[in-house]
């Protein structure tokens, strides 16, 4: 089985009166390696949202 990791980062918006998600960058990778490295080189932990998601293909 094939993973694939999802860097995901963006801020929380109010969007008709509920919280949501407002993603303003989305990649995929082969490795949580090069998903980790893509967060530290792009700075994305100053994001209010910062995560790393792993699909199972």
């Amino acid at each position: 089985m094939k993973k694939s990791f999802y860097v995901l980062a963006g801020k929380y918006v109010e969007y008709e009166g509920e919280q949501t998600e407002d993603i303003k960058f989305a990649h995929s990778f082969n490795s949580m390696e090069e998903a980790e490295q893509c967060v530290i080189e792009n700075e994305l932990t100053v994001c209010q949202i910062c995560r790393i998601e792993v699909y199972f293909n």
